[in-house]
């Protein structure tokens, strides 16, 4: 455990809804290095 675990918790949800679009953006990068 660490002292960002509650506060992760809580952030859970905005990194879920921001997953897609981050997706999104990490699938570019890795098709312009490929």
């Amino acid at each position: 455990m660490y002292a960002g675990e509650a506060s992760d918790k809580r952030s859970l949800d905005y990194a879920l809804s921001a997953y897609p679009n981050n997706l999104a953006v990490l699938s570019v990068q890795l098709l312009s290095f490929s």
